[in-house]
């Protein structure tokens, strides 16, 4: 039986405009997401090895079916990338 916290590979860090290229892009060619105009993304912090950072739509209020999806999007990018932390100390979060 294989262990439950198995060391994984690090994931790539990147760039806030890389990060909502990768999602919007299957997001774009949707009806139902056609008033998205980009995502919010927001950096909190470090906890152990793992960077915290999440990401909403811009408007916030979408249709269900939008906001679906790009969960589903942010969901599938979170599990390959990391965001590149701020440089600056004390960044706040940051918006695209």
């Amino acid at each position: 039986m294989p262990l439950r916290n198995q060391p994984s590979s690090p994931r790539p860090a990147l760039p806030l405009s890389e990060l909502e290229r990768k999602i919007m892009t299957p997001l774009r060619n949707l009806k139902s997401c056609r008033k998205l105009k980009g995502a919010d993304f927001f950096y909190i912090g470090s906890v152990g090895r793992k960077p915290n950072w999440f990401a909403r739509p811009i408007p916030i209020r979408v249709s269900k079916a939008c906001r679906k999806s790009f969960f589903s999007a942010l969901r599938d990018v979170r599990r390959e990338f990391n965001l590149l932390p701020p440089t600056a100390g004390g960044v706040q979060p940051q918006r695209l």
